[in-house]
């Protein structure tokens, strides 16, 4: 029995925003979004017609209400609106997004190291 894939939420969509700035300082609005889009798996549901927002996708309703001053990326610091439309990553979002970097590449090496016939990059 194959288990249906669930809708993308809130916190999904903050993560996948914090890991987009690596290696760039400002982004658009629009780059975040085209951005987030390719990097989440997106299912029927997020594709689905926003109730409060008839022209966009709940997806992209998800992705603009995180970007928002009251969400958790801006309220805790870990992007910063420095025009209409253009955020910046922070020091802070910086030094989280390493600290995820380091827990996967040590938990990585923990499933090469229990299981080293296993192909993990197929």
């Amino acid at each position: 029995m194959m288990r249906e894939l669930r809708p993308n939420t809130q916190e999904d969509v903050e993560d996948v925003i914090s890991t987009i700035f690596h290696g760039r300082r400002t982004l658009t609005t629009a780059e975040i979004n085209h951005s987030a889009r390719q990097r989440i798996r997106l299912v029927p549901a997020d594709l689905e017609r926003a109730a409060k927002r008839p022209n966009e996708t709940k997806i992209d309703q998800i992705i603009s209400n995180a970007l928002q001053d009251r969400r958790r990326l801006c309220r805790e610091g870990l992007i910063e609106r420095v025009d209409h439309g253009e955020f910046h990553i922070t020091d802070k979002s910086r030094a989280y997004v390493a600290e995820q970097e380091r827990v996967w590449k040590d938990a990585y090496a923990l499933l090469e190291e229990l299981f080293p016939d296993e192909k993990w990059n197929d």
